[in-house]
Parts: structure tokens; sequence; C-alpha cells
């Protein structure tokens, strides 16, 4: 029987490389400025296809099988990329450097515009009670409440000096505590497809490995690092925030982030 051919669409490979290694690096946010260092600007393919696992080279090894007689896997990032299934292998040069500036004409003039932020957790609960935070009780609460300091946006908008401030009137270190965990809210939310995990709630997702919310949101949607993150993401917020919000917090919530950024 003749093998089908596999069609190799270079135009859609470069777009799935490009987009998810381009995730990978703003998920990873290893400095303040990453915008400005890390910009993925040339991408090299060169591929081959490997021979059948039946077929055996002249010396007896099969091709397919590494020193330790185990195939080897499709790479990460082309886990979504069928051909990568059909024994084709991928060698690729990646080049970085700074992001080429965005420009619009305004009014007539061409300007500069700055990269959009990205979404990041703390947007769900900046406007809550302070009280959403794990460890903040009623007297807690209170006590930073009579500082001018009532929701979770303003305690983690507190600058060194103010913080300072607030630890000297209240007589403790607790808030610089209090401040630490709620900075832990601003790790970045990754791109969530709509899927059938939307009704989850973070409490009931908490505790799933990557796999398991890869598996409910769908392995075709979500890529595997998108869902490393998300996991990641999840049990952050199992050490901030206060179990019962998370409750009546859902996926969906999470996804609408990402939409509006």
């Amino acid at each position: 029987m003749t093998e089908t051919p596999t069609i190799i669409d270079f135009n859609e490979l470069t777009r799935l490389i490009s987009r998810e290694i381009d995730g990978a690096l703003r998920l990873s946010r290893l400095s303040k400025d990453w915008e400005k260092k890390l910009h993925i600007s040339n991408i090299k393919i060169k591929l081959g296809r490997l021979s059948p696992p039946s077929s055996k080279a002249h010396n007896g090894v099969n091709p397919v099988e590494g020193s330790g007689g185990e195939a080897p896997k499709p790479f990460l990032l082309l886990d979504r990329y069928p051909p990568a299934k059909q024994g084709w292998e991928f060698e690729m040069d990646f080049s970085a450097g700074p992001a080429p500036p965005q420009v619009r004409p305004i009014d007539g003039v061409w300007q500069v515009i700055p990269p959009e932020p990205l979404p990041t957790a703390d947007l769900l609960f900046r406007t809550m009670p302070i009280q959403v935070i794990k460890g903040v009780s009623k007297g807690w609460a209170e006590r930073l409440g009579g500082l001018g300091i009532s929701t979770a946006g303003m305690l983690m908008s507190l600058e060194h000096g103010q913080l300072i401030d607030v630890s000297r009137q209240t007589r403790s270190r607790y808030p610089l505590e209090l401040f630490a965990k709620a900075q832990l809210l601003r790790v970045v939310v990754p791109e969530i497809p709509i899927s059938q995990a939307d009704d989850y709630s973070l409490f009931k997702l908490i505790g799933k490995s990557a796999n398991d919310i890869r598996e409910l949101i769908g392995q075709k949607q979500i890529s595997a690092t998108a869902s490393e993150h998300l996991y990641w993401l999840l049990s952050l917020l199992q050490i901030v925030i206060d179990g019962r919000v998370l409750r009546r917090i859902f996926l969906k919530d999470l996804r609408k982030l990402t939409e509006t950024a």
C-alpha cells in the first residue's frame, strides 16, 4: 500500500513554534524589562524523515531507536503538530534580540506604542477586601483598615517606606509577611481557551496535575507549557488566597483576564 504523503506547511510550523516559544519566554518573566530583552527575531528550520521503525540500517540497528533502545519523543513544542508524530525530525536555530518597536499613526504623526502589559492574577483580587489574603484575620483587617489599607490591591501597592511605617505603627513585622505573600499574585496568567473546564472552580482545580488540567481543557486546545504554568499559578493561589474565595472563582474568570488584556 502506498503511503499517503505528508504535507508540510512551513508557514503553520513557523507560526506554531514562534507563538509557543514566545509564550514560554513571556511566562518566564526573567526580569522586569524582559519585553525589551527577549524576542524571537529569527527561526531557521531543517527537517528530515527518519526511516520507518520496521526498516533496518546496514548494521542491523533500528535508526529510530536511541542509545537507550527507546524511540525519540517529539519535541515538546511540536506535540500538537501532526508531522512530528509521523517520523519527521526538526532541527531549529533561534535568534533573539530586542523586540521591534510598534509604531502607529496618531493624528497624522507616527508614534511608538509601548507593549501592552500581560494580565496577572492580581487583577482578580485587587478590589476585594484584604481578608481574601490568607492570614489576614478580622483583627488584622481592622488594624490595617484603620491605616487606610482595606483591599488586597492597597496592600500590594504599598511602597517600601509606607510598608515600614505600617510595620512600625502596628508594632509588628507581620504586615511585611502579608505584603510579600500578596506579591505572589503578580504572576502572568497563561492563555486559556474556552473549554468544558470553564465552570470548574479554582479550588476544585487545585491539586490536579498539569496533565490532568490539560486533559480537562483538551490537549489540542492548550499546550503542555501553558498547562504547566496554569498548574503553577493555581499552586500559588492556594498559598495566597483564602479557600472560600477560590470556591467562588472559576477558570473562566481567569480566562477572561487574557481576553480583556
